[in-house]
């Protein structure tokens, strides 16, 4: 039991520095030039802006989630990441993984699932 605990609480650190860089990202992308690819479309300007403002602050909610409410966090975290992946996996007009969010994902998953058996 220690030892999944301990697994556990590795995985919730490492997605939170993903989620920490996902969200200094986003910050400088909204700053610098605002573009973004949202499933397979290149938005640019105002447009990607808006997705990016309203990433931000998801993701920032997702992180307090994660570091408050392990089984909430783990779950919310795995959704991140799976609609994220899914946001850009038609990106330059091919099947593009983005090594952050399949990262995320896979690491989200097997967080929710040992949060599930820890008592």
């Amino acid at each position: 039991m220690n030892a999944i605990r301990r697994a556990a609480t590795a995985l919730r650190y490492a997605l939170a520095m993903l989620l920490l860089t996902d969200l200094l990202g986003s910050l400088m992308t909204a700053a610098i030039n605002p573009e973004i690819w949202f499933f397979g479309e290149k938005l640019e300007g105002l447009g990607a802006l808006r997705i990016l403002l309203l990433e931000i602050p998801i993701t920032a909610g997702v992180l307090l989630l994660l570091i408050t409410r392990r089984r909430i966090g783990a779950a919310a975290s795995l959704a991140l990441f799976l609609f994220n992946t899914l946001a850009c996996l038609n990106s330059f007009g091919t099947l593009t993984l983005s090594p952050l969010y399949t990262t995320g994902l896979l690491l989200s998953a097997l967080l929710v699932i040992l949060e599930w058996r820890i008592p």
